[in-house]
């Protein structure tokens, strides 16, 4: 009944109260079992009369139920997985003994398909806040906050991929969310390279590794957790989705502190056209799904002013509450990457000959001089995708280093999902 109440549409509590009554809903040691056989979307609910005494489809655990109403409350969920501390120095947060404390019982409690959920979402929730957005920009090492929202976000990716992940329910969908805010290690996982790379312009935020966290182990983590909800739709646009937006901002910010050039947008995009060729690879049949996610990547970028020339994009984390529906009729291909890639040539003033705003559907400049593109509709893809084959603004370094490239410049780093096992110890996978 608790989660019922938790998350009902449009609901969300004040951050004291949920904090407060997850402390308390950790002192309860016993609760209802959840029976075996759960099904979502039928009338199987187990053996005995456990659909006449609770709700069918939410959790009986207290905590669990807690987790997933704080969700919907960023803040909430970053207060109680890594709650601010009186040992903070110098902008740097150091996780508290509570905070540990938490995380250790988290690890230690036992969770069912239902509680996961939960579980997840919480992690999920949190993870929004390590988005190198409009409040951090500019400083590489990130703020308080994504501090924090780093440190919980690792542990949640260790406690996760410690557990049997559901083929059910909104689990998968909360996993690819929280791995969609993690742009430099999804990067670091398809390029088989370092998910800590260390701290500069071209990967803003915080490192992954902060506070402690073992790089080796944590990046076979993030691996098995990709691997494992790769057969999701929802989780496949959200990856997608999340890290178009960051490559989008990571690239915007290292031209603002180093090299301005077509040249320097198209290395940074053949690493996010890695990660799309390993969704694709590891997807298979839901490839779309992870296309459509980048189509989708604008909707979380919005433009920073007054921290110099060219303009800086910032990205927007995404999050639990509000995250859109999986749009299977979408635009399959290079066009979602293509979006990002010319919003950064467009913001760095690298195209020759914009096109006009007030004829055109899929192109805008805001009030701070911002250039914005919007690929919402079959109108706009129609427009973009005739406005690049028309010369991309007669500018043929975009046209032969871009539009010519995409998706395709990627590195298929595996043959097949097995190799990409291989590759990080998951034979037990």
């Amino acid at each position: 009944m608790l989660d019922a109440y938790l998350t009902a549409d449009g609901t969300v509590y004040d951050t004291d109260f949920l904090v407060g009554l997850a402390e308390l809903m950790e002192t309860i040691e016993d609760w209802p079992a959840e029976p075996k056989g759960v099904t979502w979307g039928s009338a199987n609910y187990g053996t005995d009369d456990y659909a006449d005494k609770y709700l069918p489809g939410h959790t009986t655990d207290p905590l669990a139920a807690v987790l997933n109403g704080m969700a919907r409350n960023t803040e909430a969920s970053l207060a109680y997985l890594a709650p601010e501390d009186y040992n903070s120095e110098d902008g740097v947060w150091i996780p508290s003994a509570q905070a540990k404390k938490r995380m250790e019982m988290l690890t230690n409690r036992e969770w069912t398909d239902l509680s996961m959920e939960g579980l997840s979402a919480v992690f999920a929730a949190a993870s929004a806040s390590r988005s190198p957005s409009a409040e951090n920009t500019g400083t590489p090492s990130g703020t308080e906050n994504s501090q924090r929202a780093t440190w919980a976000t690792a542990n949640g990716i260790t406690i996760l991929e410690a557990q049997d992940i559901p083929a059910h329910g909104q689990t998968k969908h909360n996993i690819g969310i929280m791995l969609g805010n993690c742009g430099r290690e999804l990067i670091g996982i398809a390029t088989n390279g370092p998910i800590s790379p260390g701290v500069s312009s071209a990967f803003p935020g915080t490192q992954i590794t902060f506070a402690g966290g073992n790089e080796e182990s944590l990046k076979k983590a993030i691996a098995h957790l990709l691997y494992e909800i790769s057969d999701s739709p929802e989780a496949n646009y959200e990856i997608a989705r999340g890290t178009t937006a960051y490559t989008a901002t990571r690239t915007s910010t290292y031209m603002t502190e180093s090299n301005s050039s077509i040249t320097t947008i198209q290395a940074l995009y053949k690493q996010q056209a890695d990660v799309m060729n390993l969704l694709s690879l590891l997807g298979q049949e839901k490839a779309d799904d992870a296309y459509n996610g980048a189509m989708a990547a604008s909707t979380l970028l919005s433009l920073v002013p007054g921290l110099g020339a060219p303009a800086t994009l910032a990205n927007a984390g995404l999050t639990v509450s509000g995250a859109p529906q999986v749009d299977v009729t979408r635009h399959a291909g290079d066009t979602g990457l293509l979006g990002a890639a010319y919003t950064n040539a467009f913001n760095a003033g690298l195209i020759n000959n914009p096109p006009d705003p007030d004829a055109t559907s899929w192109y805008s400049v805001d009030t701070n001089g911002g250039h914005h593109i919007t690929l919402e509709t079959d109108e706009q893809v129609t427009d973009f995708n005739g406005w690049l084959s028309a010369g991309a603004g007669d500018t043929p370094d975009a046209m032969n280093n871009l539009t010519n490239a995409s998706i395709a410049m990627g590195t298929q780093n595996w043959t097949d999902p097995d190799a990409f096992k291989d590759a990080y110890g998951g034979d037990d996978w």
